[in-house]
């Protein structure tokens, strides 16, 4: 089943922005619902503290209670002759962010018992509500005290849809008495996700794990998580067949695509076993795919999302001359979507349109149909007929109901005719026959060179729509789709010299990201 590219995984938007700059992604849903998810915890019986001790009590939050935060509130009812020699705060799933309720700053005046709300505590503000939220109550007078109740009222939105997908490394590998083994699973560009939480289940056959370390590491080569350390001394038990659930070790805007190990440590002395097999399962939201187009005035000049996350991405910016256009106007296009192909639900509010065809340069340029107001975001590729030689492009004057097509050569030179593809996202109504495709190689090790074919994850039913931007590690580069099949397309590029534009060799390949839209099979 094709998946659904709802609003949430497909964006777009427009503004002025100079090279270098920061451009954030909208929150994914088009006007995020505001919810409220509150949790409480009767103690029964009433939860001690003892002079001289902390306590602690928990509520948890499921995974369908989850929220992006905006607010907390938390009400305590807690009983001590004196207040003052309480101290109370509130500690996120995360062990580490925390919110100190009471005493409350400057001078304490001694009273009986905390019973109350506290609002708006902003240390959480952008966390996740979901894991176990604890209440500590450190005791630092001589009478007991005792937490009654509390409640935890979270405000917040919807987060970022996710996916999961799961992999399986079922290759016996050896592992010898006192050294090391290594088993990989590859995660390919088209699955490449960014991480919000990983699971692993770990299957060894081993006569004794006592002297195993099982360690998962990340593509990067640097980041792991010590998932088993055996406490030596050859004491058993035998085998390992586990999971481990919820680590997080890999969340911070870290990707899911390249090569995952898991290593297996054997400390000598204690017998020899083998991994059987393990699973690595991958949640996440699908890494955004962004093409940009800009133009200083009248005049096209070329760009390049870079560090792509799903908040946002930072744009590069580069004119027909090498050097820095300064602030340009800026159209971009995201998408981001389970493996890379998608389709329009039904009820999404955006709607596609394309077109590939010869145009004449500073012409106005008609949608077939008419989008509603709001954004309406173009991207577009423009190359001659004649030499394939990608020009330089931007539609300007954008509205709801045409744009007028720019471009140039890579001397400056105004060309009367091109061939141009355009896709466009506007408000209106989804079209969802079209299939929408979406790669990227800014992330691995697949770049290209002038005149490459990049095949798309899947066929079209028909030749669709495609563009492209391209980037050689120190500028954006001239950049257009060519020569569209169902299965890919070409790609001519160019690239600054520091003196001139010259087509990519071999020897030099640059990074694409592209967007190709078609009819669905």
């Amino acid at each position: 089943m094709v998946p659904s590219l709802d609003t949430t995984w497909l964006l777009r938007g427009d503004g002025t922005w100079s090279d270098g700059n920061s451009v954030p992604l909208p929150t994914p849903t088009p006007t995020p619902v505001p919810e409220v998810k509150e949790k409480t915890k009767d103690e029964d019986p009433d939860l001690v503290i003892s002079a001289g001790a902390t306590e602690h009590s928990t509520v948890y939050f499921p995974r369908s209670d989850d929220l992006v935060i905006t607010s907390v509130d938390v009400y305590v009812e807690i009983t001590h002759p004196n207040n003052c020699q309480l101290v109370v705060s509130v500690l996120h799933p995360d062990g580490t962010t925390s919110t100190a309720l009471h005493p409350p700053p400057g001078p304490c005046t001694p009273a009986a018992d905390i019973f109350g709300w506290y609002y708006d505590r902003a240390e959480f503000d952008t966390k996740r509500s979901e894991g176990t939220w604890g209440l500590y109550v450190q005791n630092n007078g001589v009478s007991d005290a005792r937490i009654l109740t509390w409640t935890l009222r979270v405000y917040g939105t919807e987060p970022p849809k996710t996916v999961t997908l799961e992999y399986t490394q079922g290759g016996d590998v050896t592992i010898p008495d006192g050294g090391v083994a290594e088993s990989t699973i590859t995660i390919p560009t088209a699955d490449d996700l960014i991480i919000t939480e990983v699971d692993v289940y770990v299957g060894i056959d081993h006569t004794d794990i006592g002297d195993l370390t099982v360690t998962l590491l990340h593509p990067d080569g640097i980041t792991n998580e010590v998932l088993h350390s055996g406490a030596g001394g050859c004491v058993g038990p035998a085998d390992l067949y586990k999971w481990y659930r919820d680590i997080t070790a890999f969340n911070g805007n870290k990707h899911s695509e390249g090569t995952w190990r898991l290593r297996v440590q054997d400390a000598a002395g204690c017998g020899s076993g083998e991994i059987d097999y393990w699973i690595l399962e991958i949640e996440g939201t699908p890494r955004p795919v962004v093409v940009a187009s800009a133009v200083v005035g009248d005049e096209p000049v070329i760009a390049w999302a870079t560090s792509v996350t799903s908040g946002g991405f930072n744009i590069q910016l580069i004119n027909k001359d090498g050097g820095n256009p300064g602030a340009s106007s800026v159209q971009w296009i995201a998408v981001a979507v389970e493996r890379s192909v998608g389709v329009l639900a039904p009820d999404s509010r955006l709607a596609i349109q394309t077109e590939h065809l010869e145009r004449r340069n500073a012409i106005w340029v008609d949608f077939p149909i008419h989008f509603d107001p709001g954004i309406t975001a173009v991207v577009n590729n423009a190359y001659s007929g004649s030499t394939f030689e990608p020009y330089i492009t931007c539609p300007r004057s954008v509205g709801p109901a045409r744009f007028i097509s720019a471009f140039i050569d890579d001397t400056g030179g105004s060309p009367d005719w091109a061939w141009l593809q355009t896709i466009a996202v506007g408000e209106g109504a989804p079209d969802t026959n079209l299939l929408i495709q979406a790669g990227s190689s800014a992330y691995s090790a697949t770049t290209y060179s002038d005149g490459d074919f990049i095949f798309f994850p899947t066929s079209f039913a028909g030749t669709p729509v495609v563009v492209a931007n391209a980037y050689d590690g120190a500028n954006p580069v001239i950049a257009s789709a060519r020569g569209n099949a169902t299965s890919g397309f070409f790609i001519s590029l160019m690239y600054w010299t520091g003196a001139n534009w010259v087509p990519v060799p071999a020897a030099a390949p640059v990074d694409v990201q592209w967007i190709a839209v078609g009819p669905r099979p």
